[in-house]
């Protein structure tokens, strides 16, 4: 059995929806700090000024 503990990310990457694929069980941990150097810092959202 496979069980996967993951922190649910706001643009998932190819691995992450692979690990999900390839799971028994998955675990979103979201009751843990964020990591300030992460991948996910560096994006960036493009929006319209209004």
């Amino acid at each position: 059995m496979r069980i996967i503990i993951s922190q649910p990310r706001y643009l998932p990457v190819m691995s992450y929806l692979q690990r999900l694929y390839h799971a028994d069980l998955f675990v979103l941990l979201d009751s843990v700090q964020r990591q300030g150097r992460g991948w996910e810092n560096r994006n960036k959202l493009l929006v319209p000024d209004s």
